[in-house]
C-alpha cells in the first residue's frame, strides 16, 4: 500500500484562514469566518509530505504536484465566481462563494509525530512507530514567488477590467463603517484572493463521503447565521446597480409597494 506521509506545521496557531474560506467581499449578506473555522478543529496542519511505496521507494514530487495543480486550480476558480457576483444584478443571486480545495487519495495518510529525536526514527521497525495514522489532514504553505506573482498580475486585471469591483467595496465598507484609509478599499478582497490557495484538505478515499458530510455540515451551519448588510439596488434604464444600507434599501421597497 502507497503512503502518504507528511509533516506537522510547527506553528499552526499562527496560521490566519481554515481550508473552507468564504468570498462576500461583494455580496449583501456576510458570514463569519469562525462559523467556517469549526471544521478544522480535529484535523492537523501540515507543510510537506513524501510518498512512500512498499518496496521503499520515494516519490518527493507527486504530493507537491498534486497540490501545485489544486492551488492554482482554486485562483482560477474563486476569480471566475467573483466575477459573477459583481455581475449579479438581482439581490436574491448575490450568493456568497464558499470553497474548500480537496484532494482525494487512496494511499494511506499519515502524519509524523511530533517531540521525536533522531533515535526513535532510527529504532523504528514501522512507520505507525514514528507516524499516527489520519483519514484526513491540511497541508497550508505560503505562495511562492512565482503563484504571488501570478496572482498579483491576475488581481490588478480583474480590476482593470471590472472597475466596479472597487466601487462596490467602497459602497460596502461605508455601510460597514470600515475605515480604508491606510490599506485602501481593495485590500481585504485582494488579500483573501491571494491567499486562497494556502490552505488544502487532503483527504483519504475511504473517509471522503464523511468527510463531505462535514463539510455540508458546517457550511450550513455557518449559512444560517449569516448576516445582512445591506441590498442590492439596480436601474436598468441607466444600467447601474449599487449597495444601499438596510434601512435606505427597506424604505424604498416599502415606498414602491405603496405606490402599486
Amino acid at each position: 500500500m502507497v503512503k502518504w506521509i507528511f509533516a506537522s506545521h510547527v506553528n499552526p496557531d499562527s496560521l490566519t484562514g481554515g481550508v473552507i474560506r468564504c468570498y462576500d467581499h461583494l455580496c449583501t449578506q456576510a458570514i463569519e469566518d469562525r462559523d467556517l473555522f469549526q471544521f478544522d478543529c480535529d484535523l492537523q496542519y501540515c507543510v510537506s509530505g513524501i510518498e512512500l511505496h512498499e518496496n521503499g521507494e520515494v516519490n518527493n514530487q507527486s504530493i507537491a504536484r498534486a497540490i501545485s495543480q489544486v492551488r492554482y486550480a482554486i485562483v482560477e476558480s474563486v476569480i471566475r465566481e467573483l466575477e459573477v457576483q459583481i455581475e449579479t444584478w438581482n439581490d436574491v443571486d448575490l450568493a456568497a462563494a464558499i470553497y474548500c480545495p480537496v484532494i482525494v487519495t487512496t494511499s494511506q495518510l499519515y502524519v509524523l509525530k511530533t517531540g521525536l529525536n533522531l533515535g526513535a526514527f532510527q529504532k523504528a521497525e514501522k512507520i505507525e512507530d514514528v507516524a499516527t495514522v489520519v483519514e484526513a489532514l491540511v497541508v497550508s504553505k505560503d505562495n511562492g514567488p512565482e503563484l504571488d506573482r501570478e496572482i498579483g498580475n491576475k488581481v490588478m486585471t480583474l480590476h482593470q477590467l471590472v472597475p466596479e469591483i472597487k466601487t462596490r467595496l467602497i459602497e460596502i465598507a461605508k455601510i460597514l463603517r470600515k475605515d480604508t484609509k491606510v490599506l485602501g478599499p481593495t485590500w481585504s478582497f485582494d488579500h483573501a484572493i491571494r491567499f486562497s490557495p494556502q490552505n488544502i484538505l487532503v483527504v483519504n478515499y475511504n473517509a471522503l463521503q464523511a468527510t463531505l458530510r462535514k463539510i455540508r455540515k458546517t457550511v450550513v451551519a455557518a449559512g444560517k447565521r449569516r448576516k445582512r448588510i445591506g441590498r442590492l439596488n439596480r436601474d436598468l434604464s441607466k444600467r447601474m446597480r449599487w449597495i444601499e444600507p438596510l434601512a435606505a434599501a427597506d424604505s424604498e421597497s416599502t415606498d414602491r409597494q405603496k405606490n402599486s
